[in-house]
């Protein structure tokens, strides 16, 4: 039985309707365990305040001069670019408040959100989309005007989940299309020879940024073709989606049921090792993977085996192979005994590849809003029993933090609560 859409349950939670039972989902028994009152009010927030400070006139999303912990796509006084990540300017901050803004709009049905989201849709292929080469650029200022001229997937996996958005919601064929060009421009210019994809290269494509390579550009890649294929229906997207997770189980996942967070060039892990090591050229360490002491080395990042553990089961729920469920067990196994910290509630960042944990755990922040959300997933539509009390544990530690979730990964939390909460057993 197909599970009704997020758009659905959104409406039907705004409104406050009784929401329905839909009988025969043997597996979503716990659905009410969930206050959706709650996070239906944390997200009303956090949109709200969202739509009141990202939106600019002219469609570019996010502050101006804004940039996150995570690095924003920025040039220094000496020429030398640093990383691209959550700044504004970015296609990731672009997508990103897209996808914020595209939940304000199916919880209120404001058609202020909907106007906003298209103006970025507009500005997105206006402005971010190379029409001589293709592809986005790294970073644009609020007058459009190119700041770098870069090509990466990170954000430009942002793009797709942000355009797909908007095409969706809106209905318009100029969006669709424009996301289908975005994916395709990226297959063209950023897939290496292993069927991955390039962390950065530059505008043409041809030369590729020294520094690792990451899987997590390829992990929001798969959430982004999940979306696209959910506004598309496009069977050559869902064959892309699906080989694109079947390179990263066959070659990424290990054997103890982890994916490392960087690799060389050929896709092999790098190494553990303390931090300072240096880049294979002997140039300092690639900034973009210096953003933490714990992440100077290969390393775990437990906070995306998590977000895998749940795009996995999304897509199954979209008709992916149901052998994804399988891997992202494996993930879990793995989370539950490294990541989730017993004693507060709260989650461990990093740990090497022998599960030592290399970053003291903590309440708040993007990651233990992704392990709620995962948790409540996999309790609701897997049936996962023993994972309600870990749920209790972490939420109750995010409430008493002082700091509720937000943004792009806080939004994302809620939006799939109230998802949950409407399938009754």
């Amino acid at each position: 039985m197909m599970i009704p859409s997020r758009r659905a349950f959104l409406k039907m939670s705004a409104a406050g309707a009784p929401l329905p039972v839909w009988s025969g989902f043997a597996q979503s028994r716990g659905g009410r365990r969930i206050d959706a009152s709650w996070f239906r009010e944390r997200l009303a927030e956090d949109v709200d305040r969202n739509l009141k400070t990202i939106v600019t006139p002219n469609g570019l999303l996010g502050r101006a001069g804004a940039s996150s912990s995570r690095g924003a796509a920025q040039t220094n006084q000496g020429g030398k670019r640093g990383p691209t990540g959550l700044g504004s300017g970015s296609p990731t901050s672009q997508g990103r408040n897209m996808f914020v803004l595209s939940a304000g709009y199916e919880l209120t049905k404001k058609p202020e959100f909907l106007q906003a989201l298209t103006k970025a849709a507009d500005f997105t292929l206006n402005s971010f989309l190379d029409k001589q080469y293709g592809g986005l650029y790294a970073a644009v200022d609020a007058d459009g005007k190119v700041v770098d001229d870069r090509k990466e997937s990170y954000g430009t996996a942002a793009a797709i989940l942000g355009m797909s958005r908007a095409a969706e919601l809106s209905g318009q064929k100029v969006y669709r299309d424009g996301a289908l060009q975005i994916w395709s421009d990226m297959k063209k210019g950023l897939r290496d020879k292993y069927g991955l994809f390039k962390r950065e290269t530059s505008r043409d494509f041809k030369v590729t940024t020294p520094g690792k390579n990451t899987q997590n550009p390829l992990m929001h890649l798969f959430e982004g073709l999940l979306s696209l294929y959910d506004a598309t229906k496009s069977k050559q997207v869902f064959q892309d989606a699906q080989a694109l997770a079947d390179d990263v189980i066959a070659r990424l996942l290990q054997e103890k049921g982890y994916i490392p967070e960087l690799y060389d060039a050929d896709w092999k892990p790098i190494p553990a090792g303390p931090p300072g090591q240096r880049e294979p050229d002997g140039s300092p360490l690639d900034v973009y993977n210096a953003y933490s002491e714990a992440a100077q080395t290969g390393h775990i990042e437990l906070g995306h085996l998590v977000e895998w553990a749940f795009f996995l089961s999304r897509a199954a729920e979209r008709g992916f192979p149901q052998k994804y469920l399988g891997t992202a067990e494996r993930l879990i196994d793995f989370v539950m005994k490294v990541g989730f910290d017993r004693a507060t509630g709260g989650f461990f960042g990093y740990s090497d590849y022998d599960g030592k944990r290399t970053q003291a755990s903590a309440t708040t922040g993007w990651q233990i809003a992704e392990f709620v959300k995962m948790l409540m997933h996999w309790a609701v539509v897997r049936g996962r029993q023993d994972l309600w009390e870990p749920f209790d544990k972490s939420l109750a530690a995010v409430k008493q933090s002082g700091s509720l979730p937000g943004g792009y990964h806080g939004d994302g939390m809620y939006v799939e609560a109230l998802r949950l909460a409407a399938i009754r057993a």
